[in-house]
Formats: C-alpha cells, sequence, structure tokens
C-alpha cells in the first residue's frame, strides 16, 4: 500500500510540475487596445493560470458568481484557444 501512496504522490507531483512549466511557457499578453486585443489577453492570462489577471478583465460583470468559482471553472483545463476576426 505505501509503494501506491509514493507512486500516487509522485505522479501528482509531476503533473504540476507539467501544468507550471506549460503555463510559464505561454506568452504573456496584456494589450487593452481593442476589443479582439482584450479577449487575447484574457485567453493568455488563463493559459498563464493568472486567474486574478483573468478576471479583472471582465469589469464590473463577472462570468462567476465569484473568482473561486472562475478559478474552479477551469479545473482540468490545460489550454484554451481563441481565434478573432471576420467569421
Amino acid at each position: 500500500m505505501r509503494h501506491v501512496f509514493v507512486a500516487a504522490a509522485a505522479f501528482f507531483s509531476l503533473s504540476s510540475i507539467g501544468q507550471s512549466a506549460f503555463a510559464a511557457d505561454a506568452p504573456y499578453i496584456d494589450d487593452r487596445s481593442s476589443a479582439d486585443a482584450v479577449i487575447r489577453s484574457l485567453y493568455s492570462a488563463i493559459n498563464r493560470h493568472e486567474f486574478a489577471r483573468a478576471w479583472g478583465y471582465f469589469g464590473d460583470t463577472k462570468p462567476a458568481k465569484d473568482f473561486n468559482a472562475f478559478v474552479k471553472g477551469y479545473d482540468g483545463t490545460d489550454t484554451v484557444d481563441v481565434k478573432t476576426g471576420a467569421v
């Protein structure tokens, strides 16, 4: 039983390292010069797991009842992508 616990702890430690490394690799974008720039900035913040910055892009109308619910909504999300422009 002890081996299973050690293996599980090692797995979760490595998966956390992988997420942190990926988040650091995502480009930092904070551009509020246009609507599509703000959207790209929002997705940048989410990919970098900078949820406080992402939360701030919403202004007074928030997408969740509170910050903790907003963050919890991204549990299990590795990356998000967005394309802006003509449809």
